[in-house]
């Protein structure tokens, strides 16, 4: 009964364009009501236990830095340099997309900055040299996945955390299958 609430109340919550990290909260305290097994204090502690880490304050500060490369232009540097990189090899222009997106996950240690970093300035320019726009998004989209294994990565970070190991290893372990 308490889990087919859960599930019905996350939907519900869904459908009602809640966001997901509030839409998950809500059902997960439906459900320590409805169980009765659990205090209330549990999921109070949880909460507050797993905030307080200061290793999860890489993230915000990953996502700033991918914003401040987009506003200050650097990711169009980044694009320039890729091209003068491999520009002139036969498709040359997916492989600045992903020399570019390569070098970004090095800096900004997300999957989905590196997408939205580089994705207008790649995008655009494939589409003006004439690949087609769903192409161009492909190329982008399938680069950007290199950003968690390339050093730094957040998921490094917050694997290191819960297994409660090395970052540093992690970050060596990480770099050659990204540089591959």
């Amino acid at each position: 009964m308490a889990f087919t609430v859960l599930c019905i109340s996350f939907l519900v919550l869904m459908i009602m364009r809640c966001p997901i990290g509030f839409s998950m909260g809500i059902a997960c305290l439906f459900y320590f009501l409805l169980a009765g097994r659990y205090p209330l204090m549990v999921m109070a502690h949880q909460l507050s236990s797993g905030i307080m880490s200061y290793t999860y304050l890489a993230i915000p500060f990953f996502i700033l830095a991918g914003s401040l490369m987009n506003q200050t232009g650097m990711t169009q540097r980044l694009f320039d340099f890729a091209l003068s990189l491999v520009g002139s090899l036969r498709g040359g222009l997916c492989h600045v997309i992903i020399v570019a997106e390569i070098i970004l996950s090095g800096i900004s240690g997300s999957a989905t900055a590196d997408a939205a970093g580089l994705s207008t300035v790649s995008i655009g320019t494939m589409v003006q040299k004439g690949y087609p726009r769903g192409f161009s998004a492909g190329v982008v989209a399938s680069s950007a996945v290199l950003g968690p294994i390339i050093p730094p990565s957040i998921l490094f970070v917050i694997y290191a955390v819960i297994a409660e190991c090395s970052v540093g290893k992690l970050f060596l372990g990480g770099f050659l299958p990204g540089f591959v």
